[in-house]
């Protein structure tokens, strides 16, 4: 360890901050230990009281700087390559007297730090714990540079002349968070269907079905025979009395799935979104395609 008594040698440092960079002096040790191996190496003071991430003695970067990359990087999608871009722009518009650090650098020195963070459970679900049975995962500040996509990449699944033969997996049906394919169409059916049609004048769709069909039957039965306007405005009532006892259907089966679900697709889908001709939001309906099919 740094002993400020004993005798130290300065070196030539440098300081990385948010906006610019920074050569200073830092005093180093003499490692007895390495020394002994065979290998003089320095010893360099320990700098967090300072603010600074000491890297190699040659190299130290202020904690505002590596926070604000992991603050980029927990909450959008921000590889190294893009930060990196954007601080060496930073820099140069504050004429720094040195550039910004190149992109394999500043991940090696972030890994460094990172390592030293109380990181435990940050990403642990409340309700799960930290190992849920199901995980969704985009993997998108995972990807890899451009520069490495090459033409002999391939998917993990390909199968060549070397690949293992298992010839007793077979695939697991009935994945699907919906498992009653009668549901499944239901609901297809529900959210791909069209709005609320316009209805004539004495045939509107109200909350309870056989009111709205006795209404229908009697404006029928008195319209004049040949009234094609009338034709039509009953069987869009028809098809709405329809819908609405499917979506009714619908609104059980999902309860006993999932009583959240259910909520839902009452609020987007329910009678009353239906009668108001309110369109449900795109993230609600790509929802229900996905718990439909995966």
């Amino acid at each position: 360890m740094y002993n400020p008594s004993l005798p130290f040698t300065e070196k030539p440092c440098t300081i990385y901050g948010l906006c610019q960079s920074y050569t200073t002096h830092i005093g180093l040790q003499i490692c007895p230990l390495s020394c002994k191996a065979g290998k003089c190496r320095g010893i360099s003071p320990e700098t967090r009281n300072l603010g600074l991430f000491n890297f190699n003695g040659r190299i130290l970067l202020t904690h505002d700087l590596l926070d604000d990359y992991t603050s980029a990087y927990t909450s959008s999608e921000t590889p190294f390559v893009a930060w990196v871009t954007v601080v060496t722009r930073r820099y140069e518009i504050h004429l720094s007297e040195k550039p910004f650090l190149s992109e394999e650098m500043f991940r090696a020195v972030w890994f460094s730090y990172a390592r030293l963070q109380q990181l435990n459970g940050d990403m642990e679900c409340p309700e799960c714990g930290p190992t849920p049975e199901t995980v969704i995962w985009d993997g998108v500040t995972l990807a890899f540079s451009r520069k490495h996509l090459l033409s002999s990449l391939r998917p993990p699944t390909t199968l060549d002349t070397n690949s293992v033969t298992r010839d007793t997996c077979r695939y697991q049906g009935q994945q699907q968070l919906l498992s009653d394919t009668n549901l499944r169409k239901l609901v297809r059916k529900i959210i791909t269907a069209s709005p609320l049609p316009n209805v004539t004048q004495g045939e509107e769709v109200e909350e309870e079905g056989e009111e709205v069909s006795g209404r229908k039957q009697k404006d029928t039965s008195s319209r004049h025979k040949g009234g094609s306007k009338g034709n039509d405005g009953s069987q869009a009532a028809a098809a709405a009395i329809v819908h609405i006892g499917e979506i009714e259907r619908a609104c059980e089966q999902l309860r006993e799935v999932n009583e959240g679900l259910a909520i839902l697709f009452i609020e987007h889908y329910g009678f009353q979104a239906y009668s108001k001709r309110r369109k449900a939001p795109s993230v609600f309906r790509e929802l229900f395609v996905q718990v439909r099919t995966v």
